[in-house]
């Protein structure tokens, strides 16, 4: 009886989210680093965020914009928040469900309720994606965006600054 007792103190079960996704602006990822929040706080208990379990997404659908890819470790975020699947489709805009080929199109979302805080013990890698960081849109609202978060004049930041900031937060970060 002594050894059913100790075992099952180490019996340890979770939910098996495995690694998600979650697509975003390279403004909005120097915002979610600096605040180390993932969703918006004022929105309250109607926060959500979004997840994908589908790493090509933003490849395969151009449903948002995004310049880049948050990796996120399921797992040990499941062990903190609700994962929930979700599926979204464009019915409440148009009336029409979002299709393909007819049929309803699986997005292989996640979502969360609520945001999610200390983001970074959750991130695995950040990934920008070249094709929209050669040049970086950096109109003027960008640039001042940025330099709040960065800390760096405007007419001086440059592509190497901002992939500098993201890897004092999260070290696996890579242009593709």
């Amino acid at each position: 009886m002594k050894y059913v007792n100790s075992f099952e103190s180490f019996l340890y079960e979770a939910k098996q989210v495995g690694t998600v996704y979650h697509y975003t602006t390279i403004l909005a990822l120097l915002k979610i680093l600096d605040d180390d929040v993932l969703g918006d706080k004022s929105l309250g208990k109607y926060a959500r965020v979004s997840l994908t379990r589908d790493k090509n997404f933003q490849k395969r659908t151009r449903i948002i914009p995004a310049e880049c890819r948050i990796t996120i470790d399921g797992n040990k975020l499941s062990n903190r928040y609700k994962v929930q699947p979700y599926q979204w489709n464009a019915s409440h805009f148009s009336g029409k469900a979002a299709t393909k080929g007819g049929e309803i199109e699986d997005q292989m979302e996640e979502e969360v309720q609520g945001y999610i805080t200390g983001i970074t013990n959750y991130i695995q890698k950040i990934e920008l994606f070249e094709l929209e960081l050669d040049p970086l849109p950096f109109d003027e609202d960008f640039t001042l965006e940025a330099s709040k978060i960065i800390d760096k004049p405007s007419d001086e930041i440059n592509q190497q600054d901002i992939v500098d900031f993201i890897k004092r937060h999260v070290k696996d970060t890579k242009v593709i």
